[in-house]
């Protein structure tokens, strides 16, 4: 009887031409990119962002990073975040908007994220306004968080928000 042939994920290689993998062999794909945890992945850790959209609340390019801890977010620099819909600070004509409570999120799926937070704005005589908005992972390795937002928090409806969130070492 002929020995068993054994094949391992490391030995197997992929052809990326058709679909989005960017791993030559199956073992590194599912480690890198298709068994990926967002919950793990997110959990205490830094990432800058970089925007891109043609919502003009996000256009202009700024340094900005978020942290993510078990179900809040810090937005740092700049403070923004356009997938999430987050602008720390904006003004309006009316005044100064801030955001006043603990940007807190929660995980639907390995997929989405809802987002939750309140902002007072000078024009409304202290009272503060709930947001809320979902980020869609479209994209993820390890080092690198591909995320889509449309609807919900700081923007104009219907035009597309992406961040693109690389993790800081």
């Amino acid at each position: 009887m002929p020995s068993a042939l054994k094949v391992t994920a490391e030995n197997v290689m992929l052809s990326n031409g058709n679909n989005a993998l960017q791993s030559t062999t199956l073992q590194t794909a599912l480690d890198n990119e298709m068994a990926i945890q967002l919950r793990k992945l997110l959990m205490s850790s830094v990432w800058s962002i970089k925007n891109k959209t043609t919502d003009p609340l996000y256009s202009d390019p700024v340094d900005s990073q978020v942290t993510f801890s078990a179900d809040t977010i810090t937005v740092n620099g700049g403070g923004k975040f356009a997938a999430a819909g987050i602008i720390n600070e904006y003004s309006t004509p009316g005044g100064l908007c801030q955001i006043v409570t603990p940007i807190t999120y929660q995980l639907l799926s390995n997929e989405i994220l809802y987002i939750n937070w309140d902002t007072q704005c000078d024009e409304s005589g202290g009272l503060a306004h709930h947001n809320s908005s979902t980020a869609t992972v479209v994209a993820r390795d390890t080092d690198t968080l591909t995320m889509l937002g449309v609807v919900g928090g700081h923007g104009y409806l219907g035009i597309p928000r992406i961040s693109i969130l690389t993790r800081v070492p």
